[in-house]
Formats: structure tokens, C-alpha cells, sequence
């Protein structure tokens, strides 16, 4: 089953000071892959929890990020096999009340729900034009969803080729592309854009689930929220 874009919903905290960003409107049928992308200043502290209104906590998808020239945290959450939710909240607490805080959530159909659907993700600081992940990542089979997180310190950009915009959110300046696609292609996750502080990060998955070789068996599953953990991109 091919995968598609069930549903989509942000929120820009914009210059409100607050401890959490909070996702209204989101539509999910039971089964469907949740996934979302957040910023929040990173004087925000660490971050409690990650969760909705039916399903509890959420997994981590790409760790909390710090672009310390930016002054943001960033990262990606998902939640696997979600239950029915009509017009779901969900919901991103952190310690300290900040402002210019934003996350887009989407859910999708066609994903497995059971089992390892991450094929490989991919993030990197930057300051240059044009920003990307890094070189490019080829997905391991045809038809995988490959999302993008981009927080930027002043520049609005325009989404990648084949990449469609699903998160748009200019006051904190957090934005989310989308791309599903037919055959394994490789790509780095692109922005057009001037030059501008930033950080990408991609995310490749598969519509079914990875069946682990012997030498595989060891692969754990991406810890749910809350967490402190944070990665520094250099």
C-alpha cells in the first residue's frame, strides 16, 4: 500500500512566551503514522514530554538538535499505529517559558503498524545558501516518505524540487517538506534559500516494515519521550 498524506496541522507560538507549543486539528484514522517537527529557543531548557490526547508518549525520530548560533533546539518525533482521532492535540512541553517555539505534525496512511519502519536519517548545520542534510542518501526501496525539518535565523525558503511544503510557520521560522516517492531516489533533503544560519534534517521511511538480518537483531527501537538528551551538529 502506498503512502500518503492523511492530514496536516502547525503551530507558530510566534512571539508569545510559553512552555509548550500545542498542535490542534490534526485528523488521524486508527493506524496512521503521526510524525511532527519542532524548533523552540534553546535557553527552553529540556524537554518533558512529547504527547497526544490518546496515544501517550511519542518516539524520537531525530534527536533534539542545538544550533547554538541560531539560539534553537530541533528535532522530529513520531508516533507508530495511532488510534482514531478526529481532530487530535498534540502537545511539546519543555522547562522554561520561551518564545518563538512552532511544530508541524502530519499523519499518513499506507505505513506499517508494527515493526522498524526508520530507514536512515540525516542532519547538518550550516551557513551557507541552499541549505541540505549533507550529500546525498539514497532510501533502501521504492516508495519511502522522506520528511524535512529546516529552522533558519532570518530567511524564509522555498521547498526543494519534488518536495512539497507541509509546515509553514514564518514567525519562528520552522518549516516542513515532504516528499513520497515512486522509485529510490537519492536526495539530501533541499531548501532554496540565501545565505542564512540553519539546520536540515531528514528523515527516510518505509511503508512496510524492515526484516533484520542475524547480525541486525541487536537494533532497539528510538526511546520514547520525555527526554534530555541533545546533539550538537557542527
Amino acid at each position: 500500500m502506498a503512502i500518503t498524506l492523511h492530514s496536516n496541522a502547525a503551530t507558530d507560538n510566534g512571539s508569545t512566551h510559553a512552555t509548550s507549543v500545542v498542535v490542534t486539528g490534526l485528523a488521524v484514522s486508527s493506524g496512521d503514522l503521526i510524525t511532527c517537527q519542532y524548533v523552540y529557543n534553546d535557553t527552553g531548557g529540556a524537554i518533558i514530554s512529547m504527547s497526544d490526547t490518546i496515544n501517550g508518549a511519542y518516539s524520537i525520530l531525530i534527536p533534539r538538535t542545538d544550533n547554538s548560533t541560531v539560539g534553537n533546539y530541533g528535532g522530529m518525533y513520531y508516533f507508530q499505529n495511532s488510534g482514531s482521532q478526529a481532530s487530535a492535540t498534540i502537545t511539546l512541553h519543555y522547562t522554561n517559558s520561551e518564545p518563538f517555539t512552532a511544530m508541524s505534525c502530519q499523519s499518513w496512511t499506507g505505513v506499517a503498524t508494527t515493526g522498524n519502519i526508520i530507514d536512515k536519517t540525516q542532519q547538518q548545520n550550516g551557513t551557507t545558501s541552499n541549505p541540505a542534510t549533507g550529500s546525498n542518501l539514497t532510501p533502501s526501496g521504492n516508495g519511502e516518505l522522506i520528511i524535512v525539518n529546516g529552522f533558519f535565523d532570518f530567511q524564509t525558503p522555498t521547498q526543494g524540487t519534488n518536495y512539497t511544503l507541509v509546515g509553514n510557520n514564518t514567525a519562528s521560522l520552522q518549516f516542513s517538506e515532504y516528499w513520497i516517492q515512486t522509485s529510490a531516489t537519492a536526495t539530501n533533503g533541499p531548501w532554496t534559500a540565501t545565505t542564512d544560519n540553519w539546520t536540515d534534517q531528514m528523515a527516510f521511511i518505509s511503508s512496510g516494515a524492515f526484516t533484520l538480518t542475524p547480525e541486525e537483531d541487536f537494533w532497539v527501537a528510538p526511546a520514547p519521550a520525555p527526554t534530555d538528551s541533545v546533539i550538537t551538529v557542527f
